[in-house]
């Protein structure tokens, strides 16, 4: 299989995340500083960013990213400060179609 575009399709929001339809219009988006699920700025984290990464990874070796779908994705969070990480977590899921209640938990970042 060829790779696909990750990241947001044409004609879908950047303004906002709430609109993103699968996991993988996450690729590539950061916030600075960290807002909760309301919208509301956390002061007490002013400095810190987080980003997410989406890539492929090979279905018999979750630690090996590859240009083909083969089943599954690799999303990886991190939070930094400055150029310095300071916390990142890594998810494997199953490259599946999202519904609409798999949305909502996708949206809760």
């Amino acid at each position: 299989m060829t790779r696909r575009f990750f990241g947001r399709e044409s004609g879908e929001s950047v303004s906002s995340r709430y609109a993103y339809d699968d996991v993988d219009d996450f690729n590539g988006w950061s916030m600075s500083p960290p807002i909760d699920r309301t919208g509301d700025s956390r002061n007490r984290y002013d400095g810190l960013t987080r980003s997410v990464a989406v890539e492929y990874v090979e279905s018999n070796d979750f630690d090996q990213t590859t240009n083909s779908d083969e089943g599954f994705k690799k999303v990886t969070i991190q939070i930094s400060r400055g150029n310095k990480v300071v916390l990142e977590r890594s998810y494997i899921l199953p490259a599946v179609p999202v519904t609409m209640a798999d949305n909502e938990f996708v949206s809760g970042f």
